[in-house]
């Protein structure tokens, strides 16, 4: 029996890294392929205009603005990426406040590398294990608010509603796309 599609956003905002974004986008298409049907409907979503200029140059075109009255959420939205400074850029800001307002009513939220520092900011992680690039993990709590950092976690933390990982754990799963398929 075919489980229905699932809606999925990636949430993308300027100096991104192309690799956040494009290793979860490949893997979830490898996963349909696999599957032989859509069972993510994968859709660019941000807080700016309809492009966004990645950290290494590469502009990604096609991103549809934040719904400003969200009757229709996702069944997951991915982070894919975002900075580690403190305050955190306009954009990511923006990403947040909204992040903030919906984050409860979106089912599964995933946060890409560095985009915990704006899962961190809308309180979406306030109770859950949370880890980031290895690089930025110490500055993590300073953007969140009360959620426990999975200091061991290197590349996977796994909560019931958050999971956040680098880029890493995307590629290792894309040959395997049944077991992505289960795992969100």
């Amino acid at each position: 029996m075919r489980s229905p599609s699932r809606r999925v956003w990636f949430l993308v905002v300027p100096g991104s890294d192309l690799l956040d974004l494009s290793g979860p986008w490949e893997v979830l298409g490898h996963a349909n392929d696999i599957l032989g049907h859509v069972a993510y409907e994968r859709e660019l979503r941000g807080p700016g205009g309809p492009t966004a200029q990645t950290r290494h140059g590469l502009v990604v075109t096609g991103i549809r603005p934040l719904p400003a009255n969200a009757s229709r959420l996702p069944d997951i939205a991915i982070v894919a990426g975002g900075s580690p400074r403190a305050p955190l850029p306009a954009a990511e800001e923006r990403l947040a406040t909204w992040l903030c307002r919906y984050h409860r009513r979106i089912p599964t939220l995933v946060s890409i590398c560095t985009g915990a520092f704006i899962l961190g900011k809308a309180g979406a992680l306030d109770g859950h294990r949370a880890t980031t690039h290895w690089r930025f993990r110490g500055a993590l709590p300073v953007i969140g608010r009360f959620y426990r950092l999975d200091m061991l976690a290197a590349r996977w933390s796994a909560d019931f509603k958050v999971r956040s990982a680098g880029s890493s754990p995307w590629m290792t799963l894309a040959g395997r796309a049944r077991a992505v398929h289960s795992l969100v």
